[in-house]
């Protein structure tokens, strides 16, 4: 799923870095790829990405513990009784979730009973946005099944699809989180063309864009159009001219967004 978190990022117009564990899949086209093997080495490269974007989607399956002690070489066969003393790993989606300010959070509840519950329990602790509850049936399998919840809202259940289809639909759900206002405006210009010249209006005010497709356009015929966009920016602090970011992932996949209305279309393993 991580990958597939990936790629539909990439087809949707963002900048996007994916951090993997060891798993048997070429690098998506386009996207930048962070080879990790052990759940430290993923935080790690987690915290680097998360600095640089304006949201996560945590996908990985990370492993809940670790080995206190780390054996120099192959332990042999005894017939005595063996104690193997584990540490917790670091909790990655709640640690950056907790950093996140007014960035985008979403993260994944892979369980096998009471799902809702545990979910929403990882919704609060986490300080995420919304949360994708999955089982162990959807490890490895071409499709899954999920339900989803966001901050403030009630439980949706997603009807079975393929994993691409379910991530370009999570990817979706990360604009629509990232860039509220701007996903409105933009779905109603797409079926009111008056809807679009009132977006226009609003740029011309000095207002935040609903996407910089718009501003962009504007800039590039009109260098006071350039000028209302750039400070439009520097009061709203939440996009650059060249773009916002975002992030799917294995682990912490970081999408830089070039608009909040792009066009549709783990440390061991991704879920």
């Amino acid at each position: 799923m991580g990958y597939a978190l990936a790629r539909a990022a990439r087809r949707r117009g963002h900048d996007v870095i994916l951090v993997s564990g060891p798993v048997d899949l070429p690098p998506p086209p386009g996207v930048r790829t962070v080879a990790v093997i052990s759940a430290e080495q993923m935080a790690a490269a987690a915290r680097r990405a998360f600095s640089r974007c304006d949201g996560a989607i945590f996908a990985a399956a990370v492993c809940d513990y670790r080995p206190r002690r780390a054996a120099r070489r192959k332990r042999a066969k005894s017939a005595r009784p063996f104690a193997l003393s584990l540490a917790p790993t670091h909790d990655i989606a709640a640690e950056l979730g907790r950093a996140k300010g007014r960035r985008v959070a979403v993260a994944f509840a892979l369980e096998d009973h009471a799902g809702r519950a545990h979910a929403e329990r990882k919704l609060r602790r986490k300080n995420c946005d919304a949360i994708i509850l999955n089982t162990p049936a959807a490890i490895g399998a071409d499709r899954a099944a999920v339900e989803v919840l966001v901050t403030g809202q009630s439980w949706q259940r997603w009807p079975a699809d393929s994993k691409p289809r379910i991530a370009e639909r999570i990817v979706a759900l990360l604009e629509r989180l990232a860039h509220p206002a701007g996903s409105e405006r933009e779905r109603a210009a797409s079926v009111n063309p008056a809807a679009r010249r009132g977006t226009q209006v609003d740029e011309r005010r000095g207002l935040p864009p609903a996407g910089w497709t718009n501003s962009v356009s504007a800039a590039g015929i009109n260098p006071a159009a350039r000028r209302r966009s750039v400070r439009a920016v520097s009061r709203t602090g939440e996009n650059t001219v060249r773009a916002s970011k975002m992030t799917p992932a294995c682990g912490a996949a970081a999408p830089r967004l070039r608009s909040p209305a792009a066009p549709a279309s783990p440390a061991p393993g991704s879920a």
